[in-house]
């Protein structure tokens, strides 16, 4: 059995054998899931830095500006910041009001292209630095939508603010884990304080990455790459995923599966390719003009 499910079931049976204690809970986490939506929702985004956040040594191995590699991912993100950026009218409705997030023009975009064909991973800072390995940008990333789709959901996790909205959740899970130990004897019982704590996060690391996939999938769509090509994206990577991580309390993905059945979904691929139809439309018209990046490490001014 997983640690996620005994762990779950440890829990409930210390509910059942107090009753007092479980009314006590529930009121709690009431309360603080009351107070953790109004708090959350009203997360501000920290001043940009306009440093880069990334570690010397990571960037040491960059690929050097005018490599085809870095040109090709800052030309694709560049799309992405422009249709971000430009917030255009789609179907009578705005790109921020379809995503839900309006991004911080204060925001200093830069993208690190890191040389290691064995790393899989591309990550965001909440200051708009991407960093993409060329481990996933050779093997999975080799049309240009696919690129899109990478760089559209590490661009979403930071209009999103994932990153600060994470943060605070991860500080009121431990309070609220530890009034849960208090009440329940949870040390006791065997339950230690971080997996209490990762019971909780796992459910919130998921819908962050669902969110960011469909986020990310409206902004490339708004930058003229066509939505239709993420899913296969997502199930280049099936083989990758690790069946066993969807049962632990360190996991913070979803399958591949899932990520592609929630794209499918007719009110998140119809709506992106109505707004990829639009796109391509204005950019083939004159005022279409693509935003350029400056080199990379630099901020996009």
């Amino acid at each position: 059995m997983s640690n996620a499910r005994c762990l779950g079931c440890r829990l409930f049976r210390g509910w059942t054998h107090s009753p007092r204690a479980a009314a006590a809970a529930a009121a709690s986490i009431v309360s603080a899931a009351a107070w953790l939506g109004k708090s959350i929702s009203t997360c501000p985004l920290p001043p940009s830095q306009s440093r880069t956040l990334c570690d010397g040594k990571l960037l040491a191995r960059a690929l050097p500006d005018d490599h085809r590699d870095t040109v090709r991912v800052r030309r694709v993100a560049a799309d992405i910041i422009a249709a971000v950026r430009e917030d255009r009218v789609f179907e009578r409705r705005r790109l921020s009001e379809r995503t839900g997030h309006r991004v911080d023009h204060d925001i200093h975009w830069r993208v690190h292209v890191i040389i290691d064909d064995n790393w899989i991973c591309a990550f965001s800072i909440y200051n708009g630095e991407i960093v993409v390995y060329t481990g996933i940008l050779r093997r999975y990333c080799r049309k240009d939508a696919h690129l899109a789709t990478l760089l559209g959901h590490e661009v979403a996790h930071v209009i999103a603010r994932h990153t600060q909205r994470t943060y605070r959740m991860r500080f009121y899970i431990r309070v609220l884990a530890k009034c849960i130990e208090e009440l329940l004897d949870a040390p006791v019982r065997g339950i230690p304080h971080a997996e209490l704590v990762s019971l909780f996060m796992r459910p919130w690391h998921f819908s962050l990455e669902l969110e960011a996939d469909r986020v990310g999938l409206m902004l490339l769509a708004a930058a003229g790459y066509d939505p239709r090509d993420a899913p296969s994206f997502y199930r280049a990577l099936e083989p990758l995923d690790d069946p066993s991580d969807q049962y632990t309390l360190t996991a913070t993905h979803p399958s591949s599966k899932r990520r592609v059945e929630k794209l499918m979904m007719e009110h998140v691929m119809g709506e992106a390719t109505k707004v990829f139809s639009q796109a391509v439309q204005w950019r083939m018209s004159p005022s279409g003009l693509r935003l350029k990046l400056p080199p990379a490490g630099r901020e996009l001014v």
